[in-house]
């Protein structure tokens, strides 16, 4: 048996101004088997395309957005990513230490560090 990580990190989107473009392509785009449906979440859902980070436990998904809210889901809820329970009471907690540990990760793996070692001292 395999045991799985205890987090997995994932990001996608891109920024609303990129989103908000509309370019002689979209014709084209619009056309394009499987690419309907993300032209249509462009104009009817944008958010769902924004640039987000996220963060996924066993039991819990937290999207992470900048400059949009951000979505906390509860994986053990059949009716999964449907039940936005992000300022619910109780999960404070839980949104908190996600975000705490979605953020220790990017610092980590961040490609670009400063080239001055102690750039504070």
């Amino acid at each position: 048996m395999h045991e799985h990580k205890e987090y997995v990190f994932a990001e996608g989107g891109h920024e609303k101004e990129l989103l908000q473009m509309r370019t002689q392509h979209n014709a084209y785009r619009e056309s394009v088997v499987g690419y309907q449906h993300k032209e249509r979440l462009r104009t009817v859902m944008p958010d769902t395309l924004r640039k987000a980070k996220s963060i996924r436990t066993r039991r819990y998904k937290l999207v992470y957005r900048i400059k949009d809210r951000h979505e906390l889901y509860d994986m053990q809820d059949a009716a999964q990513e449907m039940k936005h329970l992000y300022g619910a009471p109780g999960y404070a907690a839980v949104a908190a230490e996600l975000q705490r540990t979605l953020l220790e990760h990017l610092i980590e793996t961040e490609e670009n560090l400063p080239f001055d070692s102690d750039p504070i001292a």
